[in-house]
């Protein structure tokens, strides 16, 4: 009876596990030897090559994943992920949350990160460190106010002198009137909100996001 269900059936394959790295007296960090480490690497191979005791790597995994667990318990990590438990980073912190994106964040920290911006535009403002928009483009409008009203007494200013010629004359005029189209259809895209958006608008998105 059980040769008709082999037969059916089969022959089944015993499943073998994927050992992971070697340790101990096999411990290799050579380049040559370093493919191992794909295969995953245990807490006694990750003790040997971050010089930590036991106890302490241990600790550090706590909340590390592993790749799997193995039949007897022991469980096998990704090198690159679990170095990330066990190494203190080195990077300058305040360097790292000027270039963080919020929407790497956890949801939790979303909303905090948004209104300590908020807290430190409203400061930078205060002391007249950061414009408003209006401001801005204000300022700008007089700068251009100035310079089109001098631009525009060129012309006049050297036909007075007699050193331009009629031809020469409407030439200037033409490229003093050309500058001046520019910049009003500058000033025109500066009102209408052609630039970027305000980082209120990803702050709404975010916190939508965890509401």
């Amino acid at each position: 009876m059980d040769s008709q269900f082999d037969d059916l059936l089969g022959d089944s394959e015993p499943v073998t596990e994927i050992e992971p790295a070697p340790h101990g007296r096999d411990f290799s960090l050579k380049p040559g030897d370093v493919h191992e480490v794909e295969r995953g690497v245990t807490v006694a191979w990750l003790c040997q090559a971050f010089t930590m005791p036991r106890r302490q790597v241990e600790a550090k995994l706590t909340g590390c994943p592993a790749m799997r667990t193995m039949k007897r318990g022991m469980k096998v990590y990704d090198l690159r992920v679990a170095a990330a438990y066990l190494v203190k980073p080195t990077l300058d912190i305040a360097t790292y949350i000027k270039n963080l994106d919020p929407k790497d964040l956890p949801e939790r920290l979303k909303r905090e990160f948004w209104a300590a911006k908020l807290a430190e535009q409203r400061w930078r403002r205060q002391a007249g460190e950061l414009w408003a928009s209006e401001d801005v483009i204000a300022v700008f409008g007089e700068v251009f106010k100035l310079i089109k009203n001098k631009s525009q007494l060129w012309a006049d200013a050297i036909d007075a002198v007699e050193l331009m010629s009629d031809p020469q004359r409407e030439a200037l005029s033409d490229l003093v009137n050309d500058l001046m189209g520019q910049i009003f259809k500058m000033v025109e895209d500066l009102e209408s909100g052609s630039t970027t958006a305000a980082q209120i608008a990803e702050a709404d998105d975010d916190t939508e996001e965890v509401d």
